[in-house]
């Protein structure tokens, strides 16, 4: 392995451990701060939150590296850690937190993974893949046991403040590979090997079909469970 290689597995052992214990730390402060009965609502929120950022994200990966997207992804979610952190009302704190976790989760999966295309080539993606992963999901199982010590004492600024730790990290080593010679790869970060004129948003749509997609039956899933919530609530009635 090389040593951006290395940094990459660092990356996703960070990142997972940080999305996996804030988005349950998340969902426990929502719950007792908004109400279980929110929470159909603001899931289809997110899921509207997440179009619109696959959208935006699909539209910049024409005009902006994927390193630099990873950089400006991660200091935008260390901003708004900083945010919750200072801020004393908890129902602002617990919406913000909710749809940063549950809305921006999967942009931040798909911007670990474009980061990754940079600096391993097809013929290493075979042999370091399942590494990387393997980081990953330790990265998930080590987040779960953070989240886990809420039940024994441990503090929701504790929570934030290793949200925003992790986030600084992570763009600390976003812009460390930001300088490695990317050309070992085979690639280049100012330069890929997509068309160059400039395209719609149709025509980027009709070549990313899979995500938009996805994110749609999200966003109808989201609406199922508003309108379920919203019917059970009115039954007990």
């Amino acid at each position: 392995m090389r040593l951006p290689q290395k940094i990459l597995c660092l990356i996703f052992l960070l990142s997972y451990t940080a999305e996996t214990s804030v988005t349950c730390f998340a969902l426990n402060l929502f719950i007792k701060t908004v109400g279980a009965n929110r929470l159909g609502g603001y899931y289809a929120y997110s899921a509207i939150l997440c179009i619109l950022l696959v959208l935006f994200s699909i539209y910049l990966s024409r005009k902006i590296s994927a390193i630099n997207r990873f950089i400006g992804l991660h200091t935008i979610l260390g901003v708004l850690a900083t945010i919750c952190i200072f801020t004393s009302s908890e129902t602002l704190q617990a919406q913000a937190v909710f749809l940063a976790m549950i809305g921006i989760n999967l942009i931040i999966y798909f911007c670990n993974w474009s980061i990754v295309s940079v600096f391993v080539t097809t013929f290493e993606s075979k042999r370091l893949f399942p590494k990387i992963s393997a980081f990953g999901q330790v990265g998930v199982f080590a987040g779960a046991l953070f989240a886990m010590g809420s039940q024994v004492g441990i503090n929701k600024i504790h929570y934030l403040g290793a949200w925003l730790i992790i986030k600084i990290l992570l763009v600390l080593l976003g812009i460390f590979l930001r300088f490695q010679p990317f050309q070992e790869a085979g690639l280049s970060v100012e330069k890929t090997s997509y068309q160059t004129q400039e395209e719609g948003i149709i025509q980027i749509l009709r070549h990313y079909k899979t995500g938009p997609q996805t994110y749609v039956v999200g966003f109808d899933l989201g609406n199922i469970v508003h309108f379920d919530f919203n019917n059970g609530r009115r039954h007990f009635r």
